[in-house]
C-alpha cells in the first residue's frame, strides 16, 4: 500500500490517517480515537513514531489537554509553536 490513507483497526476504536511507502507509516500522520476523545499527530519513519508527537485530549468536544513530546534530540521542530 502507498500514498495517502486512512485506515480503521480490527476493533474499530482507532483510526490511522496519514501516508504508507510499502505497507509502513511514513511521514507525518494522526492516530485518533474512533470517537474523537483523543489524537496524537506525529512523524513516521517505517511504522514508528520517532518524531515530535502532539497529543490532544478533549471532553464534549471542547480540547481539554494538549500535550507536545520533543524528539529524543529535544529539537521541536515540524509544528508551529
Amino acid at each position: 500500500m502507498n500514498g495517502h490513507h486512512r485506515v480503521t483497526s480490527v476493533s474499530g476504536k482507532m483510526v490511522f490517517e496519514g501516508d504508507f511507502v510499502n505497507g509502513l507509516r511514513q511521514g507525518r500522520g494522526v492516530v485518533s480515537s474512533a470517537d474523537g476523545d483523543w489524537s496524537t499527530e506525529g512523524y513516521y519513519h517505517n511504522d514508528r513514531l520517532v518524531g515530535n508527537a502532539v497529543t490532544t485530549r478533549k471532553r464534549n468536544g471542547d480540547v481539554v489537554e494538549t500535550e507536545l513530546f520533543a524528539c529524543r534530540r529535544g529539537k521541536k521542530h515540524g509544528f508551529a509553536l
